[in-house]
Formats: structure tokens, C-alpha cells, sequence
């Protein structure tokens, strides 16, 4: 990974929120997460490449039985990872070149990642490592033809992310990086972007009021009543859509 990009995301976690437990904070497809619990249930081993803070394994801790391990590269977010499941396995390195040996996973996650890499070749480092028969579940960016944010990228078009390499077009578009490496569509999705308005009041509050440690200490924005005042807070950002696919590696 480019360290432009390792910069970003020490950056990123280092001014986090924290890390919901929730998964819709993660996945917006309900039928999608059943989907994938479905599958980690006949798994081994489930892995998260850029596993961030963790809220996605915390999850499916919940539900399975699996042998769980993050990769991740931002020390930030690792700390933040062992806070949330310190009975988790979480591995410092690049999701590009993984220390993984070839075909040893039951199920890859990859969630709001692809988009900051070169997607082919990250696809490919995820099918070396998959089982043949694992599934892979990843989730990324649709920008649409009205799309608007905040940020800009060094050409002056709108982006969700300025570090992002690539926002798809449609499902189909990052369906085209998967299918020539060996990867099969099982399911697929098109859900909004939404954004909680809230956020932006939790992000001034923290940092003018000098009670950052307080809150990481306690977990304070993991509370139930605050996870679900972001969650009905949550607005669609315009023209912006996530993409989820859940693919299978062939036999």
C-alpha cells in the first residue's frame, strides 16, 4: 500500500469516532449479512482485509466459531481493534502482500477498502489466499452521474474519499475486476450511502471540550443510545451508492 495512503488512514483513525459495534455501520444489506453468517458458519477461518477498528469481526464473533484474523496497517485502528476483541488476532501488514499462505481461508471480508488500492491486483492477492470453494465478500464505492461530497481528488471531482484510486460506475464495474481472476457473483447489492448528521457535533464536542481519552476510555460513543442516534440520524448522500458482492472462488 502506497504510504500516501498509510498516512491517510493513520490519520483517519487517529481522529475516529471510535468503533459501533453495530453491523449496519458496516454492511446495509440485511439479506446480504445473512447471507455471509450463512457461509461463516461452514467456515474455519474468517479473515478482514483492512479490518480498520474491528467492528465487523466483532460481529461475526457474535455468531460464529470461526477462527477470526484482521489485517491491518494503521497503528491507530490496531489499537483500537485490540480494544474492541483483544481475543481476536489481528496481523500488521499490507492486504496487497499478505504473510497468508496460498489457499487458506474459508472467507475473506473486505469492506470500503478496494477503492484506495489497485483493485486488481488486491482481488488477486485475496484469491491466492482463498480456499477454492471460499467465498469473498467486499463492499465499495457507485458514484453516480449527479454524485456530490465534500471532498475534491487532485482533478477537482467530487470523491467520497480523497484517497480513493477509483469510485465504480455500477455493480457491474467491479464485478468486471473479479470475473476474469476466478471469481463467481453469488449475490450482489446497490444500497445508499448515508451519513449520520450528528457526527460532525460528536467530532466538536471531542475535540473543544478536551474529553477525547474520557470517551475512548469508556467507550462512550459504543452506547446503545448513541449508536442508535447515529443510525436514525443517517442521511443519503447525494448520488452516492455502496456496492456489495459476495462472490465464490471456483473449484
Amino acid at each position: 500500500m502506497a504510504p500516501r495512503i498509510e498516512r491517510y488512514f493513520e490519520k483517519q483513525h487517529g481522529k475516529s469516532l471510535g468503533s459501533p459495534k453495530d453491523i449496519r455501520f458496516v454492511i446495509y444489506d440485511h439479506e446480504m449479512w445473512q447471507l455471509c453468517l450463512n457461509h461463516i458458519n461452514e467456515s474455519d477461518l474468517v479473515a478482514d482485509y483492512g479490518s480498520g477498528a474491528g467492528t465487523l469481526l466483532y460481529n461475526v464473533r457474535r455468531f460464529s466459531n470461526a477462527k477470526l484474523l484482521g489485517i491491518e496497517q494503521a497503528e491507530a485502528a490496531i489499537k483500537q481493534f485490540k480494544c474492541l476483541i483483544p481475543q481476536t488476532n489481528i496481523t500488521k501488514g499490507d492486504i496487497m502482500n499478505t504473510p497468508f499462505k496460498n489457499e487458506c481461508i474459508d472467507f475473506i471480508f473486505s469492506t470500503m477498502v478496494i477503492e484506495h488500492v489497485d483493485d486488481k491486483n488486491f482481488a488477486r492477492e485475496v484469491y491466492r489466499t482463498l480456499k477454492p470453494g471460499g467465498y469473498f465478500f467486499v463492499t465499495s464505492v457507485i458514484k453516480g452521474k449527479n454524485a456530490w461530497y465534500f471532498y475534491k481528488n487532485d482533478s477537482g471531482e467530487t470523491v467520497l474519499e480523497p484517497s480513493h484510486l477509483k469510485e465504480y460506475k455500477s455493480i457491474r464495474d467491479l464485478e468486471d475486476v473479479l470475473k476474469p481472476i476466478g471469481f463467481t457473483t453469488i449475490k450482489s447489492s446497490s444500497p445508499r450511502i448515508c451519513f449520520p448528521l450528528v457526527d460532525p457535533f460528536f467530532r466538536l464536542l471531542i475535540k473543544f471540550s478536551g474529553i477525547k481519552k474520557f470517551v475512548r476510555k469508556k467507550n462512550l460513543l459504543e452506547w446503545k443510545p448513541i449508536e442508535f442516534l447515529r443510525l436514525s440520524t443517517q442521511i443519503p448522500i447525494p448520488g452516492y451508492y455502496a456496492v456489495e458482492i459476495l462472490a465464490k472462488k471456483h473449484l
